[in-house]
Parts: C-alpha cells; structure tokens; sequence
C-alpha cells in the first residue's frame, strides 16, 4: 500500500511538472514576434470565420508557423471565441499575443 501511495505520489508530482512547464512554453510563446514582412500583412476576418479558420490563413501567409498551435495559444488565453469580424494590419514586431489583443 505504501508502494502505490509513493508511486500515485510521484506520478502527481510529474502531472504537476509538466503542466506548469507547458504553461512557462506558452506564455514564452505568445510573446515571441510573428514572421510579418516590413511593409506589414493585411487579413480579413470575415463574419462567422472561426479562429482556426483565422489561424490558417495567417500559417497560409507565413506570419505563424502553426495554426493548430497558435488555436491552442488562443483558446488558453480564451481568446479563440471573442475573435471580431474585419480588416486587420499586422505590424512587423507584433507577437502572438499583441495579435490576439488586436482580433478582441
């Protein structure tokens, strides 16, 4: 019994580990610059559009490097569902989070 209490004890302890180092890699994330050429990017958020819509077509223009991860990025934040219809200027020097701040 002592046996499964260590065991069940360290594999919380590993849950715990791997849960806060997932959050320090998106909080690291969010913050690092999207690929935005000098004169800027441009995109349409049409109405309706869902953010993994949103997230593909920023992959599509090379301003990200993935769209299933910045939608994971952007559902952590809980910024996935308050995404608003229209036309954005993304500016070179714009992270993954100062562009989900512009998209709310």
């Amino acid at each position: 019994m002592k046996r499964l209490f260590l065991y069940l004890g360290g594999l919380v302890a590993l849950m715990a580990t791997l849960a806060i180092a997932a959050v320090i890699t998106a909080e690291k994330l969010l913050d690092s610059p999207l690929s935005v050429p000098d004169e800027g990017l441009t995109i349409q958020i049409e109405s309706g559009a869902s953010f993994g819509q949103v997230a593909a077509r920023l992959e599509a223009a090379d301003a990200i490097g993935s769209a299933d991860l910045y939608r994971v990025l952007a559902r952590y934040t809980g910024d996935a569902a308050r995404i608003h219809a229209g036309e954005y200027v993304i500016k070179p020097g714009a992270t993954h989070r100062t562009l989900l701040d512009q998209f709310t």
